[in-house]
């Protein structure tokens, strides 16, 4: 057995481990750093790419593999950031059987059960058994239950063909008076209709829509027809949604072929594609609220932010390839219950944006101990009230940051206002928490005592006020994304720039092609190409490392974007801010609070 142990600021590889190997283990490890963005273009043969976005620059392309690691061992908070299943899969093509971490984003851990690689918190497993593998894999699945104990044994999600589970009861029972909204959607899309459900049961939950995007359906195409099923058996094809918008700026040519086969795909199955630059089309996470999620819809998707449609009062869940690939034909996935944390959010405050208070939710104890991990979000409280759709979206938006599943929004007055003007829904299936709904803990926020707010690289948690770092020289700025890219997002942005001029380079994409058309309407993108700014069509873009913007070596950027965990926007270094702090810091060419224009 070989083992490669990831430490704070170096790693090491040893053939047993003691007490004093796992002391100092590298917490946060995110997907970009196992596997960077970069490399997404290829879902084959992946393993040479494995840890080659080591944020200290000492793990090479082939080290893994060449290697002979059998074991990867990390901190807290291990594979947290994107649910790219690229990360379980570069694992296991180089030859990992498993991970041991103190704890694991739940997704990237899903993503490794259904590629077959055990994960653990319990080191003393492998100090027990060093080199026997088969007493290693079955000490971990013996603290199993459920499903993922099934899904490892057979090798994988789909080796084990059995989507029912047991470890909930049969037949309608009375539901229970204390269900937060979660539980409350769970229950109502569980196939037996049983409302008695809460955090630890193991349901099968139907779904009412999934979505992927030109990265992940090739996989997924592929998944379907390796396992011996037909693109035929596909379920309610017309529930699913195809995005061009990660990868559409680089001009590789393997990102013509993934694009290539996820049209023919999606053609094939008779599922609705939204084409780069067309009408109607744009960032995934953005175009679903403003066209296809309902409030009480449960939706699925092969990203991180899933979560984004929360906003909508509606449960949203990201899986990696593979289970999407199962759910394709079965509209079902198999789902775990989690823990809710609720966000009680109050007062107002006219000097900051909804990122800002995203950032101070980041500061706090209960997300900087991750207690977070794994949980849904439930965001409430009269301060909704005073904040735009665009606004809001943020907060279940960044909840995979925080270490989340998802989030979810409490039904409010602007959200109904929304869905009926902007949406035109005449019914309207709202989801409250019963008034004594149990909760993990209840964080109460004071929107009107929060600051500016900014994040350092390379973690969206490193967080501290703007002012601390106000002055920081910074080579080229960034608006955009399903985070930053918004109506409310660009007009505040525009509001900033307008009738002034930028000294470095900004790069502005609206965050779908409705909004892109609607800004060149109403002016707004005149006024940041007047500044000097480059006003592009809807994509993910520099967000994901891809096309103009991308921060290369040694270079800073200040992006309103969510995450910039090392790789994720390039090669350089990404600070994280809210639109108009990005518009006054491209004027200045530094970090800039706009009050002090």
């Amino acid at each position: 057995m070989k083992l490669l142990i990831l430490l704070s600021k170096s790693y090491k590889i040893v053939g047993t481990i003691d007490s004093t190997n796992i002391k100092n283990l590298r917490n946060n490890v995110s997907t970009d750093e196992i596997y960077p963005a970069r490399y997404c273009i290829y879902y084959k043969n992946i393993g040479q790419y494995a840890l080659t976005g080591d944020r200290n620059e000492e793990i090479k392309e082939r080290q893994v593999r060449r290697k002979n690691i059998n074991v990867v061992m990390g901190g807290d908070n291990f594979g947290c950031g994107s649910a790219r299943e690229h990360a379980a899969i570069t694992f296991k093509d180089a030859g990992v059987e498993f991970v041991f971490a103190k704890s694991f984003n739940k997704t990237f851990e899903s993503n490794c059960h259904n590629n077959g690689i055990y994960t653990s918190t319990d080191f003393a497993i492998l100090e027990k058994y060093k080199e026997d593998k088969g007493k290693i894999k079955k000490s971990i699945l013996s603290k199993m239950k459920g499903s993922q104990e099934k899904i490892l044994e057979s090798g994988g999600l789909f080796q084990y063909n059995n989507i029912t589970t047991k470890s909930h009861s049969e037949g309608k029972q009375k539901r229970s008076k204390a269900q937060n909204i979660a539980e409350k959607l769970i229950s109502k899309h569980c196939p037996n209709k049983s409302e008695d459900v809460k955090v630890g049961d193991e349901v099968p939950l139907n779904v009412d829509l999934r979505f992927t995007y030109e990265v992940f359906a090739p996989l997924i195409s592929e998944l379907i027809l390796k396992n011996k099923s037909s693109l035929s058996e596909i379920k309610d094809p017309e529930s699913i949604l195809f995005f061009e918008d990660h990868f559409v700026l680089n001009r590789h040519p393997q990102i013509s072929k993934l694009i290539t086969t996820q049209k023919k795909f999606s053609k094939s199955i008779h599922s609705k594609l939204m084409e780069y630059g067309k009408k109607g089309s744009g960032i995934c996470h953005t175009v679903i609220v403003e066209d296809y999620v309902k409030p009480g819809n449960v939706i699925i998707g092969t990203d991180s932010h899933t979560g984004t449609s929360g906003v909508l009062n509606a449960l949203c869940i990201p899986v990696g390839a593979t289970q999407m690939a199962k759910a394709f034909l079965t509209k079902q996935i198999i789902f775990k219950i989690p823990k809710t944390i609720r966000i009680n959010l109050v007062n107002k405050n006219n000097d900051i944006m909804a990122k800002d208070i995203v950032l101070h939710l980041f500061s706090l104890p209960f997300v900087q101990k991750n207690r977070t991990l794994g949980s849904i979000l439930e965001f409430g409280g009269e301060g909704l009230n005073n904040m735009s759709i665009d606004e809001q979206t943020v907060f279940p938006n960044m909840t995979a940051e925080a270490g989340a599943l998802t989030g979810i929004v409490e039904p409010n007055y602007i959200l109904k206002k929304y869905m009926v003007q902007n949406r035109k829904e005449k019914r309207l299936n709202f989801t409250s928490a019963d008034n004594i709904a149990k909760y993990a803990e209840t964080i109460n926020i004071d929107v009107s005592q929060v600051e500016p707010m900014i994040a350092l690289p390379s973690d969206p948690k490193n967080v501290t006020k703007l002012r601390n770092v106000e002055g920081t020289k910074i080579d080229k700025a960034f608006i955009g994304s399903c985070t930053g890219g918004k109506w409310e997002d660009l007009t505040r942005a525009a509001n900033i720039l307008e009738k002034r001029k930028i000294k470095i380079d900004l790069y502005v994409h609206a965050a779908s092609m409705d909004l892109y058309e609607k800004a060149k309407k109403e002016g707004i993108a005149k006024i940041f190409e007047d500044a000097g700014a480059k006003f592009m069509k809807s994509a993910c873009g520099a967000c994901i490392g891809q096309g103009p913007g991308s921060v290369k070596k040694r270079e800073k950027i200040i992006s309103a974007t969510n995450r910039n965990y090392r790789g994720r926007m390039g090669l350089g270094e990404a600070y994280l801010s809210n639109p108009e702090v990005v518009a006054a810091s491209a004027i200045t060419g530094y970090i800039t609070h706009p009050k002090n224009l």
